[in-house]
């Protein structure tokens, strides 16, 4: 006889978990909640505003993911946008752009490089203060430029990581900054539910002819993705699954202008459904904006009112990127 839910994987999918989600809501007492969501909560607030819009007050999305999007499928695209703003910005930095005048295009040099002969390393891990030995290959540099891409404060680096890289063949600098940045996010994952989410409800509809060899990431995440999901036990949604959502409830969406993985057209995609919205673009910023000062006061003040009408976003043309190193010590005082 099959196990408790809790023991089978095909039923950690979005749908299922906002069900559970309601009961909470019921068992608390609210009639009505204000909804939030971040990345693949977007996705989550989403399906919970289609199963239960009447216990929905209003919708705050950061960095989104529109439903009718395949989460995965253009993650090397984005990336390389991402990437090639950095570099675009950097090139318009007079200081930064005097140090370290690189580009996307060098960048996939270096890695088609690696491709061919992959370089054997040796670092001080960050974490644990104890050699390493490390092979870097084109793969692995790659996803060191994917984490580091995920705020904008790693991404003030990445202009004089890779020219170090380039100039002086010194991997160990950007070897070490991807190990801190990844063992932070890998432990706010939880890969099995990621798992069960991803291979029921994006693996299905995904295009695996489609060729990204000319980016950084190349078709990696594809392949992983592939390899993963033959194995994991999962069940596949309805194409229904991924049609967008329509509200006239009040919905503020946020985005990043170089995230890596949501870019801002994501949200100007899911908004088109939402009549009344209010879509909002932090300049120079990556993924996950509402952390900064300026978009959580907005939240606050959204969520408190239960209104986009008359909200003060003056603040939002003053986000600025973080300043680029200039040396490891930081950037110019």
């Amino acid at each position: 006889m099959p196990g408790p839910i809790g023991r089978r994987p095909p039923f950690y999918t979005t749908a299922i978990a906002m069900g559970d989600y309601n009961q909470v809501r019921k068992a608390m007492g609210y009639d009505k909640i204000n909804i939030m969501g971040v990345s693949y909560g977007t996705r989550s607030a989403q399906v919970y505003l289609r199963l239960f819009p009447e216990t929905v007050r209003t919708i705050t999305l950061d960095s989104v993911v529109p439903m009718q999007l395949t989460l995965g499928q253009e993650h090397a695209i984005a990336l390389d946008r991402s990437v090639e703003r950095v570099f675009e910005d950097c090139a318009n930095d007079e200081t930064c752009h005097s140090l370290f005048p690189h580009d996307l295009e060098d960048l996939k040099t270096l890695l088609a490089q690696l491709r061919d002969k992959p370089r054997q390393i040796t670092i001080i891990n960050p974490t644990s203060g104890e050699q390493q030995d490390m092979l870097v290959t084109a793969d692995s540099l790659a996803v060191a430029i994917r984490f580091l891409s995920y705020a904008s404060e790693t991404q003030a680096l990445i202009p004089l990581l890779v020219h170090e890289a380039l100039e002086s063949g010194d991997l160990s600098r950007i070897a070490s900054q991807a190990i801190l940045v990844m063992s932070g996010l890998n432990e706010m994952l939880a890969k099995g539910m990621e798992l069960s989410v991803m291979c029921s409800e994006d693996y299905p509809f995904m295009d695996f002819s489609a060729d990204y060899s000319d980016s950084l990431m190349g078709n990696l995440l594809l392949d992983i993705v592939n390899l993963q999901c033959k194995l994991w036990p999962h069940q596949a949604v309805t194409e229904e699954f991924h049609q967008p959502v329509v509200s006239d409830l009040p919905v503020l969406l946020m985005s990043g202008e170089r995230d890596p993985v949501t870019p801002p057209y994501y949200a100007s995609q899911t908004a088109e459904t939402f009549s009344n919205s209010l879509n909002l673009v932090a300049r120079g910023q990556a993924h996950s904006v509402m952390k900064n000062n300026c978009l959580r006061d907005i939240t606050t003040a959204f969520i408190e009112q239960g209104s986009i009408d008359d909200l003060d976003i003056s603040c939002v043309e003053k986000i600025l990127p973080s300043p680029f190193f200039t040396s490891l010590l930081g950037p110019n005082p």
